[in-house]
This record gives C-alpha cells, sequence and structure tokens, in this order.
C-alpha cells in the first residue's frame, strides 16, 4: 500500500511540480468506463483537489 500523503510531502520538499500518472487497476470489469471515474476520483484526492 502506497503511502500518498508521505509521497505528497516528499514531492512539494523538493518543489517537484511536473506530471503525475496513475496506474490503477479496478474491479470492475463489465464496467470498463468506470474507471476513467475511479482514476479521476483517485488522483483528486490524492493531489488533495477534492472539492475544486
Amino acid at each position: 500500500m502506497t503511502n500518498w500523503p508521505g509521497v505528497m510531502d516528499a514531492l512539494a520538499k523538493v518543489n517537484y511540480d511536473g506530471y503525475v500518472t496513475l496506474e490503477y487497476f479496478h474491479p470492475y470489469p463489465h464496467y470498463p468506463e468506470a474507471l476513467v471515474y475511479q482514476t479521476s476520483d483517485s488522483l483528486d484526492r490524492i493531489l488533495g483537489r477534492l472539492g475544486t
């Protein structure tokens, strides 16, 4: 399991402002479009962008 708050803190400490990507495996094999929404939600949460 990845400690995302720790990862984001470490990136902030070195002033990283480049791209961030995510590989995400979802549990909805019959609904592949759900991957787009799950990935977007996950990145919003990781990057602290909820409610924007």
